[in-house]
Order: structure tokens, then C-alpha cells, then sequence
């Protein structure tokens, strides 16, 4: 990462650019592998909840899938709802199913249906998705599942006001014509 240090008030602080935070995790995802997920935001933790997630997280095929979950909530969660333009912050945990493979590896549709049924059987518990998870599939509803319909009627707003003809849009899109 490339970074510069500086020593204030006696404590040494690391400064980074940003492109090296873009690239700080690199290293994780392999060029050349195969990935597919699929994410959601989560309440917390309750009995049938935990079924769901142990009756499936480790039935993937591949040595290289796996399930990330983040607890969410303090600092996150004192923000107010739509204070920013991340949404979802009331949900207590995110967890994403990300099946990897290797190239010439036989694994990819049957880690990629695994995620699919996992994240299919994760359906009641559902509170959202953070926009950065959301994967290459995806319906065009999650993207107003990650901000929340309030929120996501005020990006759409400023979509309209700064990219009416929807120059950007190779992303997860907020289309300017869609309330």
C-alpha cells in the first residue's frame, strides 16, 4: 500500500492514498479465479436464524468459498437513516456467500448454486444489502433494497439534476427516470 508516515504530537500516523485503500485487499481476490456471490443485511441473531445459516454455510464444494458476516450496528447505526447515502443502517449484521474457484476446477456451478440456495433460504430474514456486495446478477430492485425506497428517492433526484441521460452507469444504477 502506498502510504507516507508523519509523526504528530509524538504519535506516527500512516497516510494513505486512496488508491492504495482501493487495493488493500487485492491480494484476496485472485485474478483469474472465479467468483460469484450473493449478499444481504441481517437482524440479529435468533434460533431459526442460525439454522439457516449452519444448515448451509458449510456445504459448499470448493476449498476457496466462503461466507463472510460483519456485525454491524455501533457507529454505523448512529448515523440517521438516510444522513448519507448508505443505507441499511439499522441492520445488525451483512454476510456474504462467495463461492471461488479456480480455472479448470469443477466447482463453479455447484458453488454458484449453493450461493443461490443459501442466500434463497436467508429470503425471511432479509433487512437490505449494502450496494457495494450486490453481485453481477442481481435484480435491478436490490439497488433500491440497498438504500431504502426514501433514500433511494433522493439519489434518484440527484441523478436527474447531474446525469439526466445516464452516462454513468456501470454500476449498481440508480436510473434518473425511476422514482
Amino acid at each position: 500500500m502506498d502510504s507516507s508516515s508523519s509523526k504528530v504530537g509524538g504519535v506516527r500516523s500512516h497516510i494513505s492514498t486512496e488508491a492504495g485503500h482501493q487495493s488493500a485487499l487485492d491480494s484476496t481476490v485472485v485474478h483469474g479465479w472465479n467468483y460469484y456471490w450473493k449478499s444481504t443485511h441481517l437482524p440479529e441473531l435468533r434460533d431459526d436464524l442460525i439454522d439457516v445459516l449452519v444448515g448451509h454455510a458449510f456445504s459448499c464444494r470448493s476449498p476457496r468459498s466462503y461466507v463472510a458476516m460483519f456485525h454491524l450496528k455501533g457507529a454505523v447505526s448512529r448515523v440517521a437513516e438516510g444522513g448519507t447515502a448508505f443505507g441499511g443502517r439499522q441492520a445488525s449484521h451483512a454476510i456474504t456467500l462467495d463461492a471461488v474457484w479456480r480455472p479448470r476446477e469443477d466447482f463453479g456451478d455447484r458453488d454458484t448454486a449453493w450461493a443461490r440456495g443459501f442466500f434463497a433460504a436467508l429470503d425471511p430474514f432479509r433487512e437490505g444489502v449494502y450496494v457495494n456486495f450486490l453481485g453481477g446478477d442481481e435484480d435491478p430492485g436490490r439497488v433500491r433494497e440497498a438504500y431504502g425506497d426514501a433514500l433511494y428517492a433522493r439519489l434518484v433526484g440527484v441523478k436527474r439534476r447531474y446525469d439526466p441521460d445516464n452516462v454513468f452507469h456501470h454500476n449498481q444504477n440508480i436510473h434518473p427516470g425511476v422514482p
